[in-house]
C-alpha cells in the first residue's frame, strides 16, 4: 500500500505559531492592500505553508483562489499572464466582478496571434479591466493571492520581472488585497523584493520560516505514523516508528531542520531501508548523498529520477518514454509507481511530472557531476530534443490544417478557438526547448531566443527574455568564450528598445536606444551588429513610417556600410557558429529589407528587387523564418510588378508555407493576397479570386482592417479582370459581366469604407480607382446596352468621376498613380462621349509621363526601373488610338497610335493580361481588314518604325506577321 508520505500530509507540523500570526496579520490588515512575504530556504516548507493558509483561511470573511500561483512557470512572469491565472482560479464571484476583463481579455486573444502592431493597447485595457474588476470585488470582501518561488522574479540585482514592475505600479488601486509571497532569501532574491516594497505606501510584513526544532521534527514523524496507518501502511509506519529518539535527533540534526529532508528519509524507509544508516552521518551533505545514492541504486526509481532530473521543464508519458526508450505504456505505468514519493509532483492544470526543486538541485549535486554521466546527459539531450521536434512537427500540421480549413471557408473551423490554443503550446514548446538548448549549447539557446523574440507579442517576448536572464543567473552556468555576457545582454535591451518601436512608444525608445548607445561606444567592435539594429529600427519605425525616405536610406546605407565584414563571413562555415557573426548577418539582412522597401515604394522595382533576393540570401544563412518569409513575400511581390510572376509564385508560395507554420493571421493573409495579385497578373482571375477570399477571411478571423481593405480591393480588381474576359455575345454572357462589375463595385465600396474607417490613405486610393473603375466600365455599357443597368448614365458617371478624382487627389507625389489617375479619368471621358473630360485628361496624363521613358533608346533601360509604367503607357496610346478610331474616324491615326501602345506593353513584358486585351483588340480591328488596307497599315508600321529606330523589329510587326495580317507591296 501506498503511504501519504509527508509532502502529502493533510496537516502542517511545528508551523502553529507562523500560521496564526499571518493569520492575524490578514484579519487586521488596514484598509487597502497588503503584501506578506515567506522567506525560507529551499525544502524549508513554504509551498506547504501557502497550501495550509489557502485552504484554512475563512472564506466567508475573504476571497480565496482555488489555487497557488506559481511563478517557476515563466507565463506567471507577465501581467496579462498572472491576471488571467488569477481570473482562471478565483470563484464564480469574483469572476462576476471581473467580467469588463474577461470581455477585454476575449478581445485580445485574436489579436496577440494576428502578427501585427496594436496589441499592446488592447493588453493595457485588459490590464485596467483586471484591476478595476479586482478593486470592485475587494470592496465585499479582502481577496487572499498566494504567489509561491517569488525569487525567480529577481534576474539580477537591478533587473525584475515584467510581472512584478506592474504589481509594484499598480497594487494601489487593487483594493484591500494582500499578496503572499513565498520564495528564497538572498541579496538577489525575496528579500531585495521586499526592499522594493518598503519604499512603497503598502502595508507589508516579512516572516523567515524557521527551520524545525526537534520538537517540530518528532511531532513531523508521528504526524507521518498516523497518516501511514489511516492509508493502511502498517510496514511503512512501524519502520518511522522504529526511528528511536537518538536516531530523530540524528535525522534533525542532518537535515538542519529541513522538512524536505525529513520526507525524503520518509520515502527512503518505504523502499525497505532501515534508521541505523543516520548513525554514521553527521552533517545535511552527506544525509543528501545517503539518501539519493538509495534511490538511484533502485533500478525502478533510479531511472525514473535520472530521466526526470535531466528534463526541470517536467515530463509527460511521450517525453518519458523517449528519455528512457520505453513504449508510452510502460512510461505512464512507471509514472503510477513513482507518484507516491513526496519528491514528486504533478501541478494543476497539466500533464507534466516534476520533481521537488530540492530533488533536483541534489542529483545536480551528488549525481550529474560524475565524469561518468556524461554519456547519459548526452543520450537525454537527444531525446528530449527528439521530444520537441517531434512536437513542434506536431502543431506546425495542425497550424496548417487550421488554415487549410480557414481559407477554404470551411465554417465549422473557429479561428477564434483553435489559433490561439494551438500557438500556445506552440510558442511553450518553442520557450522550453530554448531552455534546454541554452543548456546544452548556449550558441544554438541563443539562436532560439532570438528567432523566437523576432515574431512573437509583448507577453511572449518578456516570457523568452525572463527564460534568457534567468539561465544568464543561473550560477551553474560557465561563461562561453565565443558568447560572452555583455553581448547577450546588450541584444537583451536593443530587443526591448524594438519592442517600444512596435508598441508605439517613440519617444521612449529614442532614449532608450540613446542610453544604450552610449555603453556600446566604448564596447568592442564585435557589438557594432547591436548599434546597427538600433539604426536600422530608428530608420524603419521613425523615418518610413513617417514617408521620410531620403534619411532612412542614409540610415540604412550606412548599416549596411558597418556590417560590410558579414558579406564575407556568410560565405564560411562559421557563419552559424560563430554567434555574433551569425547576428551581425540578421541585421545586415534586416537593412537591405528595408531598403528593399523604401526602392519598391519610389518605384525603382529592379534596386529593390536586387535588395530584397540580398537580404533573403542572409536570412536563408541565418535560418530565420519569419525575416525570410517576409522577404521572400516581398520579392516575390517586387518580381511580380515586373512582369516576372513565374518566379514571384514558387517564392511566395514558400512564404506562405513558412507563415502558416509560424502561426500569425495578418503575415499568413497578406501572402494569399499576395498570391492572388500573382495569379491577377497572370491572368488566372478566378483563382485569383479564390486568393483573394481567403486572404479576406484570414484578415477578418484576425479583425485586421487594414488587410482586409487590401483583399476587398485586390477582390474588386480580380472581378473587374474576370468580366473583361466575357464577349459581350448573347444576353446571358453580358448580364455575367455586369453581374462581375457590380461585384467589383461593391467590394471596392467595403474596401474604402474600411480603409477610410482607419485613415489607410494609400490603399484607400487603390479602392477608390477600383470603385470608379467599375463605375466607368458601367457607363461603358449603359451607352451600349441601355436596358440592362438601371441607373442613369449621368448617376453612374458622376459617381465615377468623384471616388476618381479622389483617387488622383491622394497620389499626392506619386508620379504612377498619378498618371494612372488621369489615363482613368480620360476613359471614363471616353466611355461617357465627355470630349472635354478625355482631352484634360489626355493633356495632364502626357505631362506626367518621365522623360526616360521611350520607346526607342534601349540604353535607358536600367534607369526605367518601374516596368509598370510602360503599361499605363500601353494603355494611354491604346486609348488615343481607340479614341482615333472611335471618335475622329482617323484609322492612319490610329495605327500609329495601337503601334504604340503595343510596343510600351512588350517593354513591360511580352505576354500578360493587358498585353492580350490590346493585342486581341488590333486583331479584332485588323482582321476584316482587305489587302490595299492591309497595305496602308503596313506603310504606317514602317514609317513609326523608323522614327523610333525599330526598323523591322517592332511588335506590331511581329504580331501581325504570326497573324497572317502583315503585306507588303512585293508579297
Amino acid at each position: 500500500m501506498a503511504s501519504k508520505c509527508a509532502y502529502r500530509l493533510t496537516t502542517l507540523v511545528g508551523r502553529e505559531a507562523l500560521l496564526q500570526d499571518i493569520r492575524n496579520k490578514i484579519d487586521t490588515a488596514p484598509l487597502g492592500p497588503q503584501i506578506i512575504f515567506l522567506s525560507g530556504d529551499g525544502g524549508i516548507g513554504k509551498t506547504r505553508v501557502l497550501e495550509v493558509l489557502q485552504k484554512e483561511l475563512d472564506r466567508e470573511n475573504y476571497f480565496i483562489p482555488d489555487e497557488i500561483i506559481d511563478f517557476y512557470q515563466p507565463k506567471m512572469h507577465t501581467a496579462t499572464g498572472l491576471s488571467a491565472r488569477i481570473y482562471g482560479t478565483s470563484s464564480d464571484e469574483v469572476k462576476s466582478c471581473l467580467d469588463a476583463y474577461a470581455d477585454a481579455r476575449e478581445n485580445l486573444k485574436i489579436p496577440r496571434y494576428a502578427g501585427d502592431v496594436g496589441v499592446d493597447k488592447l493588453r493595457q485595457e485588459s490590464l485596467n479591466a483586471f484591476i478595476n474588476g479586482i478593486h470592485k470585488c475587494s470592496q465585499k470582501k479582502r481577496t487572499v493571492v498566494f504567489l509561491d518561488t517569488a525569487e525567480q522574479l529577481v534576474y539580477s540585482e537591478k533587473i525584475f520581472a515584467d510581472v512584478w514592475n506592474w504589481i509594484l505600479e499598480s497594487i494601489q488601486r487593487w483594493g484591500n488585497v494582500s499578496l503572499i509571497l513565498a520564495g528564497r532569501p538572498g541579496k538577489t532574491k525575496t528579500d531585495l523584493l521586499f526592499e522594493q516594497v518598503q519604499k512603497k505606501s503598502i502595508s507589508v510584513h516579512f516572516h523567515k520560516i524557521p527551520e524545525l526544532t526537534i520538537a517540530g521534527a518528532k511531532a513531523y514523524f508521528g504526524a507521518v505514523v498516523k497518516a501511514c496507518e489511516a492509508d493502511g501502511d502498517f510496514q511503512l509506519a512501524e519502520r518511522v516508528i522504529n526511528l528511536s529518539g537518538t536516531h530523530q535527533e540524528l535525522a534533525h540534526k542532518c537535515s538542519n531542520g529541513r522538512p524536505i529532508l525529513l520526507a525524503l528519509l520518509v520515502d527512503y524507509l518505504s523502499v525497505g531501508e532501515h534508521p541505523e544508516v543516520l548513525e554514521t552521518l553527521r552533517n545535511q551533505e552527506e544525509l543528501e548523498n545517503i539518501l539519493i545514492n538509495r534511490f538511484i541504486e533502485d533500478s525502478e526509481i533510479g531511472d525514473m529520477l535520472r530521466a526526470m532530473g535531466r528534463a526541470p521543464k517536467g515530463v509527460d508519458e511521450d517525453l518519458l518514454a523517449k528519455l528512457l526508450d520505453i513504449s508510452i505504456n510502460e512510461a505512464a505505468q512507471k509514472i503510477k509507481n513513482i507518484c507516491r514519493f513526496s519528491f514528486v509532483k504533478q501541478p494543476p492544470h497539466t500533464d507534466r511530472w516534476f520533481l521537488h526543486d530540492e530533488m533536483y538541485s541534489m542529483l545536480n549535486k551528488h549525481i550529474f557531476n560524475s565524469p561518468y554521466d556524461s554519456f547519459d546527459e548526452d543520450d537525454a539531450n537527444i531525446a528530449i530534443g527528439d521530444y520537441y521536434r517531434d512536437l513542434l512537427i506536431a502543431i506546425k500540421g495542425e497550424l496548417t490544417w487550421a488554415y487549410f480549413a480557414l481559407e477554404e471557408g470551411d465554417e465549422k473551423i473557429s479561428l477564434v478557438d483553435t489559433l490561439p490554443e494551438i500557438n500556445d503550446r506552440r510558442r511553450e514548446a518553442l520557450l522550453e526547448l530554448m531552455y534546454y538548448q541554452l543548456r546544452q549549447d548556449v550558441v544554438n539557446g541563443f539562436q532560439g531566443f532570438y528567432r523566437n523574440a523576432c515574431e512573437v507579442v509583448a507577453a511572449m517576448h518578456i516570457r523568452l527574455t525572463a527564460e534568457m536572464r534567468s539561465f544568464l543567473e543561473d550560477e551553474s552556468v560557465s561563461e562561453d568564450v565565443k558568447l560572452r555576457r555583455e553581448f547577450i545582454e546588450a541584444v537583451l535591451e536593443a530587443e526591448n528598445i524594438r519592442r517600444l518601436w512596435i508598441e508605439q512608444k517613440p519617444s521612449e525608445a529614442k532614449e532608450a536606444t540613446l542610453e544604450l548607445n552610449g555603453k556600446l561606444i566604448s564596447s568592442t567592435d564585435d557589438l557594432v551588429g547591436v548599434s546597427v539594429s538600433l539604426q536600422n529600427w530608428e530608420a524603419y519605425y521613425q523615418n518610413i513610417d513617417l514617408n521620410d525616405f531620403e534619411i532612412a536610406e542614409k540610415l540604412l546605407k550606412d548599416s549596411i556600410e558597418k556590417l560590410n565584414f558579414v558579406v564575407q563571413d556568410a560565405k564560411e562555415e562559421k557563419y552559424l557558429e560563430d554567434v555574433k557573426v551569425w547576428h551581425a548577418g540578421i541585421v545586415y539582412g534586416y537593412a537591405w529589407w528595408l531598403i528593399g522597401f523604401l526602392k519598391r515604394n519610389q518605384y525603382m522595382t529592379k534596386d529593390a528587387i536586387a535588395s530584397y533576393q540580398e537580404a533573403v540570401r542572409h536570412f536563408r544563412n541565418a535560418n530565420i523564418d519569419i525575416y525570410l518569409a517576409g522577404a521572400l513575400n516581398d520579392l516575390g511581390y517586387a518580381l511580380c510588378e515586373e512582369g516576372n510572376w513565374h518566379d514571384a509564385k514558387p517564392l511566395v508560395n514558400e512564404a506562405l508555407e513558412k507563415r502558416r507554420a509560424l502561426g500569425s493571421l495578418v503575415p499568413v493573409g497578406r501572402s494569399l493576397n499576395t498570391m492572388g495579385i500573382i495569379e491577377r497578373y497572370e491572368g488566372s482571375y478566378s483563382t485569383a479570386i479564390k486568393y483573394n477570399e481567403a486572404a479576406l477571411r484570414v484578415f477578418k478571423a484576425a479583425n485586421h482592417k487594414s488587410g482586409q481593405g487590401l483583399a476587398l480591393t485586390a477582390l474588386a480588381n480580380s472581378y473587374q479582370r474576370l468580366a473583361y474576359t466575357v464577349g459581350d455575345e448573347g444576353e446571358i454572357a453580358r448580364i455575367n459581366k455586369i453581374k462581375y462589375y457590380r461585384d467589383a463595385i461593391g467590394f471596392s465600396e467595403e474596401a474604402v469604407d474600411t480603409l477610410r474607417e482607419i485613415g489607410a490613405t494609400r490603399p484607400m486610393a487603390d479602392a477608390l480607382k477600383e470603385l470608379g473603375c467599375a463605375c466607368r466600365n458601367l457607363v461603358h455599357y449603359k451607352r451600349k446596352y441601355p436596358l440592362l443597368i438601371e441607373e442613369s448614365l449621368d448617376e453612374l458617371k458622376g459617381k465615377s468621376l468623384t471616388v476618381l478624382q479622389e483617387a488622383l487627389s491622394l497620389a499626392d507625389n506619386d508620379p504612377y498613380r498619378k498618371l494612372e489617375a488621369e489615363i482613368n479619368i480620360a476613359y471614363l471621358g471616353f466611355y461617357a462621349g465627355d470630349e472635354d473630360l478625355y482631352n484634360q485628361s489626355i493633356a495632364a496624363a502626357k505631362k506626367l509621363v518621365p522623360e526616360k521613358y521611350k520607346i526607342d533608346d534601349e540604353l535607358q533601360l536600367e534607369d526605367q526601373q518601374m516596368r509598370l509604367f510602360w503599361t499605363q503607357l500601353g494603355k494611354l496610346h491604346m486609348l488615343q488610338g481607340r479614341h482615333a478610331l472611335e471618335v475622329d474616324d482617323d484609322f492612319d491615326g490610329a495605327i500609329e497610335y495601337f503601334a504604340k501602345g503595343l510596343e510600351c506593353n512588350n517593354k513591360y513584358k511580352d505576354h500578360y493580361p493587358g498585353m492580350q486585351q490590346a493585342e486581341t483588340h488590333v486583331y479584332n480591328i485588323l482582321k476584316v481588314k482587305r489587302y490595299k488596307e492591309l497595305l496602308s497599315v503596313s506603310k504606317i508600321v514602317k514609317k513609326f518604325e523608323e522614327e523610333h529606330n525599330l526598323q523591322g523589329r517592332s511588335f506590331i510587326r511581329q504580331r501581325l506577321s504570326t497573324r497572317s495580317l502583315w503585306v507588303e507591296e512585293d508579297d
